[in-house]
């Protein structure tokens, strides 16, 4: 069973339900956002903190991957599809306001720029390549830009806080090492944590002396820690320090942990064990 935790750095394990991929924190005090993946009750979820009720947001739908937050907490960016399993791909979601919207076809793991302006996200790239590429679009879905395109397994893209750039998951093809879980389906290499340009310029790799596999990237608020998910022996999360490129592990139990989210002070993080 996967259980979803909020951690602090100097306190215990302080909250859990019985879900799966954390969304992120609604407010530090307030509600975590997650998705539930069973058939039965799929979907997007959240859970008071302060008495863990449980409650669905989205009801009767398949989300797949991801549910992003926008900033102001009133849309959802979705990565699923509506109950009769067709037309998967990203959709739009207010609470209160009908069914969720299609606004790109064939995506998944879709991320709101902080201004909710543009999406990041990953979808099978053009040519014989067909491998997952990174993508931005405009917030309705219109000027879809490719950034990447090679035979690497692109996946798990969050914005930097000033959205200037996208820092993402990639496994190169035929590197050695595995990790389950890359979106792009198939045998993928270990991946790193990459950086590049919103424009698609500037390309570079963050996590490239690590001996770890790295994927499911998160900026802290100020933008100066990334959470991520690393796995040696099992999955394990970790927090790097761009300015002194030094990588330290917060949680390393033998139950593996995935998917961090920072809260918005910075304070916590909350993540999946299984």
């Amino acid at each position: 069973m996967k259980r979803a935790f909020v951690a602090s750095f100097a306190a215990a394990i302080v909250a859990m339900s019985p879900a799966s991929m954390p969304a992120g924190l609604r407010v530090d005090n307030g509600p975590i956002v997650f998705v539930k993946r069973a058939w039965a009750s799929s979907g997007v979820w959240l859970i008071e903190r302060s008495t863990r009720k449980r409650g669905k947001l989205v009801i009767d739908w398949v989300v797949r991957e991801r549910a992003s937050l926008s900033p102001d907490g009133g849309t959802f960016l979705l990565d699923g599809s509506a109950p009769d399993r067709t037309e998967r791909g990203i959709y739009t979601y207010r609470r209160g306001e009908g069914a969720p919207r299609l606004v790109i076809e064939h995506g998944w793991d879709a991320a709101w720029s902080p201004d909710a302006t543009r999406i990041a996200f990953v979808s099978l790239g053009a040519g014989s390549l067909r491998r997952a590429d990174l993508f931005v679009a405009d917030a309705d879905g219109g000027d879809i830009v490719q950034l990447t395109n090679d035979t690497a397994c692109d996946d798990d893209p969050v914005w930097n806080r000033d959205g200037t750039r996208i820092t993402f998951t990639r496994a190169p093809e035929g590197q050695g090492g595995y990790l389950p879980g890359m979106s792009c389906g198939g045998r993928s290499a270990a991946p790193d944590i990459y950086t590049v340009a919103a424009d698609g310029s500037d390309l570079a790799i963050l996590t490239a002396s690590t001996s770890y596999g790295e994927m499911t990237p998160d900026w802290s608020p100020d933008g100066s820690r990334l959470v991520f998910q690393c796995f040696l022996n099992r999955n394990r999360i970790c927090i790097y320090n761009p300015a002194t490129d030094r990588i330290r592990e917060i949680y390393s139990r033998r139950d593996a942990g995935s998917d961090p989210s920072w809260s918005p002070n910075g304070r916590r993080i909350a993540f999946v064990v299984t």
